[in-house]
């Protein structure tokens, strides 16, 4: 069942279960005030995609030299070292894994006890890398 919102007039001396009610709005308003809001709404979502489209930003690689960090690996995590080249989430977790079983690492050539890691890996990720204070 519906309600509607009815508008009515009761006269004196008259009882108000007698009375005839009619909506406020007729169903051609409602119908048309919810095609405005849908125009409304579409017009509002354009402007918000033509804005969005104004401030694309191009990204072009660059030369890895301008980039400067160093990852400590003692404290990273698998996210963190799955960002350096030829490392993926499988290497990355081993090498968390290792160190959590093993406790942190004193040197970056402790790295390829860690299986899967070996001296080609650890030559492409020096520059990325460093050993921090050991934590435990």
């Amino acid at each position: 069942m519906v309600e509607t919102a009815a508008h009515a007039v009761c006269q004196p001396g008259e009882n108000m279960s007698q009375l005839e009610t009619r909506p406020l709005f007729s169903r051609t308003q409602v119908v048309l005030l919810a095609a405005l809001v849908l125009i409304l709404a579409a017009g509002l979502a354009a402007i918000n995609v033509r804005r969005l489209r104004a401030s694309e930003i191009t990204l072009t690689p660059g030369d890895d030299s301008q980039y400067s960090f160093k990852l400590d690996v003692n404290t990273a995590t698998w996210q963190e070292f799955s960002l350096l080249r030829g490392i993926g989430e499988k290497k990355a977790r081993a090498i968390v894994d290792y160190r959590e079983q093993h406790g942190p690492f004193a040197r970056i050539d402790d790295l390829t006890s860690v299986p899967g890691i070996g001296p080609a890996t650890i030559e492409e990720i020096d520059d990325y890398i460093t050993i921090g204070p050991a934590r435990e």
